[in-house]
């Protein structure tokens, strides 16, 4: 079940053109009657475009002015970048950092809303609450747990992925 849930859901985000943003909410209720999930769309206080789950799951929204195009530089790149040089693995709990990885790659990131359920923004598409495995096929398999962090350090480390260590 979870493999049909999985593959509704990819179609879903991965063509807009024929699942326009403003239908997904819709779209999961038709799924739920196909495939029971857990799935539900939240509201988003900023519009779903301008922002990703880099952004969304520490806590970055609203506090990316320095950079012109701030979804070029939060990209999963960057969380991988974290993940080797600040964040602390932890047992899932609220609050925690949660990835997930496909082919050795990490390709999403949530914020736990408890230990086996995340709040997250897939890539172009909606903000929800999902179980840990009611996700789009592309972002693989849960692959770590981490200490939530504050913004103002994950800014920091941003700075510092962006434009290297500074100088002395």
């Amino acid at each position: 079940m979870t493999v049909a849930l999985r593959q509704l859901i990819e179609d879903m985000v991965s063509d807009l053109e024929r699942n326009p943003l403003d239908t997904h909410a819709a779209r999961l209720t038709e799924i739920a009657q196909v495939v029971p999930h857990t799935i539900s769309a939240l509201p988003s206080a900023e519009p779903l475009e301008k922002y990703n789950c880099v952004m969304h799951a520490p806590g970055l929204i609203g506090r990316m002015d320095q950079y012109p195009h701030p979804l070029l530089v939060a990209k999963t790149a960057f969380v991988s970048y974290l993940v080797d040089e600040a964040l602390q693995p932890c047992e899932p709990g609220s609050g925690a950092l949660v990835t997930w990885s496909a082919a050795g790659k990490l390709t999403h990131v949530g914020k736990l809303v408890s230990p086996d359920r995340a709040e997250s923004k897939w890539g172009n598409g909606i903000l929800c609450a999902h179980g840990l495995e009611e996700t789009p096929f592309r972002y693989g398999d849960v692959s770590g747990f981490y200490c939530s962090i504050r913004p103002d350090v994950v800014l920091h480390h941003l700075e510092r992925f962006v434009f290297g260590e500074p100088s002395a």
